[in-house]
Parts: structure tokens; sequence; C-alpha cells
């Protein structure tokens, strides 16, 4: 083999991985939009758990804050730049009326515009946010228990229906992770508002859209989901919060620390963030960051809310 060609298969293997690299951020930075303090949802404070933090970032991302207050151009600004986004789920009150719901509504209708034009946007949402996400989808046709639940005993194993051949997210870690669902108690403060399967199943925008990955029951034997992944978009629902089996210690929940627990809860997390990797956006540069809502796990500590830990911001044009 001559040294010239030697040369030309070198500096092609070259270009090769600095292309790979160029299009898939090692570090992807995901969007997520801060929860209301207020209690009628208001725009004048918001959150964001450190716990979502830590848990992305131990599987290489970064996160930034978009809040209920944000206008929609800096949203569509930022959603050129970032490669997934977050929903962390809203315990208030579920208003059609709020600026938290109108801006889930927005995002889930970006995300589906953004991957229809090629752009591989994935989005996840946990716990009520899998409610509120659900009545968007399904046009308001569906009902749910829009009752606070916070009994912690309630919830039972999952009922897995997980195929890797039909999901677009969970399928990029085909591990035995999925399977510890079903063979012990890993749902951290599962039930709070739920959908049930039967209103799953009877909803077409729903059940044509998403494929179940699982179920949970109630103490009385009710049904309900608790894994949603869409069949075209890469689009994922969870009941439950995986993030914290791993980064939370607040003894109001009941949750799980056996190993089986910590690999569920990271292979959500690894398959969420490696598929974000797939995104064409660039990361931000760190200059970037500082300009909007970045949230900088080694800088300012977060500050203790009714019990977890959270990263608060004001709203200054309400003052």
């Amino acid at each position: 083999m001559s040294k010239l060609y030697k040369n030309f298969i070198f500096t092609f293997f070259i270009f090769i991985n600095i292309t790979f690299i160029s299009n898939y951020p090692i570090f992807p930075t995901i969007l997520t939009l801060s929860i209301p303090i207020s209690d009628d949802n208001s725009a004048s404070q918001s959150r964001v758990e450190n716990s979502f933090v830590r848990w992305l970032q131990a599987s290489g991302a970064d996160l930034i804050s978009i809040h209920p207050w944000s206008k929609y151009e800096e949203i569509d600004f930022l959603l050129t730049k970032v490669n997934g986004i977050l929903l962390q789920g809203n315990p208030d009150k579920i208003d059609i009326n709020s600026p938290y719901y109108t801006i889930v509504k927005y995002l889930y209708k970006k995300t589906i515009e953004l991957n229809n034009s090629g752009i591989k946007m994935p989005l996840i949402a946990f716990g009520d946010d899998l409610s509120l996400l659900c009545t968007i989808i399904s046009e308001d046709n569906i009902s749910i228990n829009t009752e606070m639940d916070y009994r912690i005993d309630v919830p039972t194993n999952l009922k897995l229906f997980y195929t890797p051949d039909k999901t677009i997210i969970l399928n990029e870690f085909e591990k035995e992770d999925m399977k510890s669902l079903e063979k012990e108690y890993i749902l951290a403060n599962n039930l709070i508002r739920y959908i049930s399967v039967k209103e799953y199943l009877k909803d077409f925008h729903l059940s044509q859209k998403f494929n179940l990955i699982a179920t949970s029951k109630t103490r009385d034997g009710r049904e309900y989901i608790s894994i949603i992944e869409g069949k075209k978009y890469p689009i994922i629902m969870v009941s439950f919060h995986p993030e914290f089996i791993v980064f939370e210690t607040c003894k109001y929940f009941i949750i799980p620390e056996t190993l089986k627990a910590i690999y569920t809860s990271r292979f959500i997390g690894n398959s969420f963030v490696f598929y974000g990797r797939k995104n064409v956006n660039h990361t931000f540069t760190v200059e970037e960051k500082e300009k909007y809502g970045y949230i900088d796990p080694y800088g300012p500590p977060p500050k203790l809310y009714y019990g977890v830990y959270n990263y608060i911001f004001e709203n200054e044009n309400s003052q």
C-alpha cells in the first residue's frame, strides 16, 4: 500500500469522525419548562427541580429553562439550539387557560413541526404533564382524575408491553433494564392524576398515535397508563418520576434504592439523551447559555421548596 494511499485513508477517516462529532453533539442541551410556584399557575415565579438537573447531567446533557412568561420568539430561537425537550410535570391544578398549559401545548406543536421538517427533536414528559399532553393530543376528549392523590402506597408494579422494535427512543439501548419495571416496586410518587387504559384505548388520537409501553393498577384494581411512546414521533410520556430514584432524597416519598430500580432510571435517561445526540442542532457556547435560563450545576445552589430542592426563577416584568 503506497504512502499516498495511506495518507488518503487516514485523512478520510479523520474527516468522517469530525463530521460525525459535529452532527452528533457530545453534550446535548435539553430545554425544560419551569413549573409555576403560585397555585393559580400565574407567571410571577417558577422553579426547576434539582433532581432533573442532576438526572440529565448524569446522562451527559445540560439543562436550559424557559418559563410560563417566556415569549414565543425566544422559545422558537432556543428550539434551533437545543437537542431535546423535557416537561417536569406540573403538580398544580390543570387549567387550560394558564400560561403553563399554553406553553406545553406550543412545545408539543413545535415538536411535531420540527420532526416533520427532518430535525430529530425528542420530547419526554413526566407525572402530571403526561395527563396534560394526553388532553392536548386527544383534543380535550380524555377525562382525567383531577384530584391530587399522594397515597404513595397505591401504585403497583408495572405490566410491561415493551418491545424495542416498536419504539423510537427506548430502542437505543436494548437491555434487560426495562424488565425490572415488572419485578419490583419502582414507582416513586406515581399516582397523582392518571389516564385510565380504557380512556386511552377508546380515544382515536391517543391509541393511533402512541404505543402502550407499560400500565399499572390502583389498589382497587383500576388500570392506568404509565408509559406511552409515539409511533411516528420521538415523544415519550412517563407517569412516574425516574429521576427521583437516583437523585431525590425527600423523605416524603417512598423512593426505591435497589440496583434494578436505578438501572431503570438510568435506562430511560440515557435513552432520551442518546436520541437527543442525533439532533443536528449545535450545542450552546458557554456565553450563549448564560444569556438564557441555563442551570449551572456548579453555580448557585438550589433552594429548598416544599421539601424538594429547586432552582427558583423570578419574572422581572411582573414586579
